[in-house]
């Protein structure tokens, strides 16, 4: 009973830390996905004073789409500065991201280490928390 304790423990270990938002990184920008269909690429564009500052994007290697609670962490800066800064969210059914659709841009001025966001089943973005 030990053993299987332990292997269990393990196991939840490995699976659980393979998806951290950006709070348990301490930095960056993390999408937990709701409930969204077909999406095979996802990206993040962060705009500070309505320049594009940074982008970062990734896609689904193994068969399927992202799923509902799935949460994607991306390195993506978050600036320690008082200048407007927005992200936005990219995705596309294709994993190359062609025909990809934006969604709304959220206002993350206030995060200054990082910012945990939620696609949710309108595709919207949603912002969660942050610091």
């Amino acid at each position: 009973m030990k053993k299987l304790m332990t292997i269990g423990f393990v196991l939840l270990l490995l699976f659980g830390c393979s998806e951290k938002t950006a709070e348990k990184h301490g930095e960056g920008i993390s999408i937990e996905f709701g409930v969204v269909g077909n999406i095979h690429y996802v990206g993040i564009n962060l705009y500070v004073d309505e320049l594009i500052f940074s982008r970062e994007s990734t896609y689904k290697e193994e068969e399927g789409s992202f799923q509902p609670g799935e949460i994607i962490w991306f390195h993506g800066p978050v600036i320690q500065s008082n200048h407007i800064q927005e992200v936005e969210v990219v995705y596309s059914s294709n994993k190359d991201g062609s025909d990809a659709k934006t969604t709304n841009m959220i206002d993350i001025t206030e995060a200054k280490e990082w910012v945990n966001t939620k696609l949710n089943h309108e595709l919207e973005l949603e912002l969660l928390t942050f610091k």
